[in-house]
């Protein structure tokens, strides 16, 4: 049995072969505006059960099939959600597009600081940039994705077999003692826990659209030990 875990790459990692900043990051994830213009004092973090729906604002230039804006719940195209449609124990809640506007970026590309009035503080950026609603006929329709809580769930199984999974893109950090099982896995082929868990199925679905700039993947064989190490896949 394999598990795949994933989560959004860190900024100004220069080590890494394919460094971002705040601004490259912004403008490929986008903000969430929900509770922040309409007075809801609700705070939701991953896992939670909407209410409201998520706020996007979001530039469209060479827009991905898969962000996670203000790194809250992962947002997919339809096109995405079309192909996990079937999967048990997923909701979908379409998002809002509070603000739209298309800027040419590029990753690796830090020319942008030099641009006259350039305010380092991307969501500053974003806000000066003019929306255009007419983007939105340009665009797919997009969905938040709800799953469950890793934590809420583990008790309905039996039979779980241990493993200690490290909940980071390092294999140092963030150990994670969690019992699994194939029965577990394929009723909940999304589960948030630190980072986001998914089975094989959800990964062959997802895994052309990870771009490797924002996102990175692990592999755990589970059939090694409890101990498993994992496989840097993106």
């Amino acid at each position: 049995m394999k598990v795949y875990i994933f989560g959004v790459k860190d900024k100004f990692d220069f080590a890494d072969p394919k460094p971002i900043d705040d601004f490259h990051d912004e403008m490929y994830h986008g903000y969430n505006l929900r509770g922040k213009i309409d007075n809801n004092e609700i705070i939701y973090v991953i896992g939670d059960e909407i209410l409201a729906p998520l706020k996007l604002v979001k530039n469209v230039y060479n827009i991905g099939e898969i962000f996670m804006p203000g790194r809250m719940n992962v947002v997919v195209s339809s096109k995405l959600k079309d192909e996990l449609s079937g999967l048990p124990n997923i909701k979908y809640h379409e998002v809002e597009y509070y603000k739209l506007f298309e800027y040419p970026f590029c990753e690796n590309d830090f020319s942008f600081k030099n641009i006259k009035g350039y305010d380092y503080i991307p969501y500053n950026f974003a806000q000066k940039v003019r929306g255009n609603n007419r983007l939105k006929c340009k665009i797919d329709s997009f969905f938040e994705i709800i799953s469950y809580k890793y934590k809420d769930i583990v008790n309905n199984f039996n039979n779980l077999s241990e493993y200690n999974l490290a909940m980071d893109n390092s294999e140092e950090f963030y150990i994670e003692k969690l019992g699994l099982s194939v029965e577990l896995i394929e009723k909940h082929p999304i589960l948030w826990c630190r980072k986001y868990i998914i089975n094989e199925i959800v990964y062959n679905v997802l895994k052309p659209y990870f771009n490797p700039y924002y996102f990175w993947v692990k592999e755990f064989d589970l059939a090694d030990d409890s101990n498993p190490k994992s496989k840097l896949v993106i």
